[in-house]
């Protein structure tokens, strides 16, 4: 049971860094896991990754139409731009982060629950 406390600090940690500047509110504690020793605790920690996750998943979504939306061109005036490559690129690279952050959120939820249960 510690080796599983000592692996959701550490990727509370890393979800926190990669997600934090997107969905700050959401972010989790390192005191609410450190402290967390009750079923309660641990229910309560699931849904605030849940919260992480579901802004996350929001994020990558924003970022795959605002992809498209640059792969389509951007008008200025009555010309439109090509900003196929870079912008584009910059978009779907940030829908992968965000998806890959609303993973990891819903893996240390599901963590949190099996130690709930466990208790």
């Amino acid at each position: 049971m510690t080796r599983q406390i000592i692996t959701a600090t550490i990727l509370a940690g890393t979800v926190a860094v990669f997600a934090g500047f997107a969905t700050p509110a959401a972010a989790v504690s390192v005191e609410a896991v450190k402290n967390a020793s009750t079923p309660a605790d641990h229910e309560a920690l699931a849904a605030e990754y849940d919260k992480e996750a579901a802004d996350a998943h929001g994020e990558a979504a924003k970022h795959r139409k605002m992809a498209e939306t640059y792969a389509a061109g951007v008008k200025y005036g009555k010309v439109t731009h090509s900003a196929k490559g870079s912008m584009k690129l910059h978009c779907e690279r940030l829908a992968e982060h965000f998806e890959s952050v609303a993973q990891d959120a819903e893996a240390l939820a599901g963590l949190h629950r099996q130690l709930a249960a466990q208790k």
